[in-house]
């Protein structure tokens, strides 16, 4: 029964929380540390906003946290985390997620690394996309998938464990750095998997060292 507005300090009983807020939302922050939390049962756990006005957020660490049912069935507009920094780093992260639901670690931000999680259930484990408000130019440090383990069951779609590139109609604004996937446990309950799926030929993924168990591969 929560009343408010995001953007507002005070509670404003005339207007509801949108359908989808998250549980920590930010915009325009540098430095943001979001450490030691359990979320659950909402939209978005957590969402990072781009730019106020003229103000990208950069260096957000989100460590150490707990997130359980986030989103939706087959809702592409639902996700663990929504990152939008100059450099991020999503650390130490449990999820644990019905089959199908939610993308997990969504980031439009730059130098991302998504390290020592642990992921269960879910659709697409990690959405790597282009950025409107805090890439100024590609930058040329790679994005990081390393020492993960993510498990995943049936789902309506997102076969890939990884999406890396681009989803807007603007292919030229999409990432142009390299990802590397390393040292991950990948495990999937599915039909079919992809590792990684890219949006475009002007992404390099490097994978070393990853273990796979699945019942088909693509």
């Amino acid at each position: 029964n929560n009343k408010g507005y995001h953007g507002q300090t005070t509670p404003n009983a005339s207007q509801p929380w949108g359908w989808n807020a998250a549980g920590i939302q930010a915009t325009g922050v540098d430095g943001l540390i979001v450490r030691n939390n359990y979320i659950h049962e909402t939209k978005i756990a957590v969402q990072v906003n781009g730019n106020y006005p003229g103000r990208p957020s950069s260096n957000c660490l989100v460590e150490n946290n707990e997130f359980a049912n986030i989103g939706g069935y087959s809702d592409d507009q639902s996700h663990v985390l929504y990152l939008e920094c100059n450099g991020e780093r999503v650390r130490h992260n449990k999820s644990t997620q019905p089959p199908g639901w939610s993308s997990v670690y969504k980031s439009r931000g730059t130098c991302t690394e998504v390290t020592d999680n642990w992921g269960l259930g879910g659709d697409r484990v990690v959405d790597l996309v282009e950025s409107g408000n805090t890439r100024s130019a590609n930058p040329t440090c790679a994005d990081v998938v390393a020492n993960n383990y993510f498990e995943r069951f049936d789902g309506l779609d997102n076969d890939a464990f990884i999406h890396f590139g681009g989803d807007g109609p603007n292919i030229k604004k999409y990432k142009k750095n390299t990802l590397q996937v390393l040292n991950n446990t990948f495990v999937s309950r599915r039909g079919g998997s992809v590792l990684v799926r890219v949006s475009a030929w002007s992404q390099t993924v490097v994978a070393l060292n990853n273990v796979f168990q699945w019942t088909k591969m693509a």
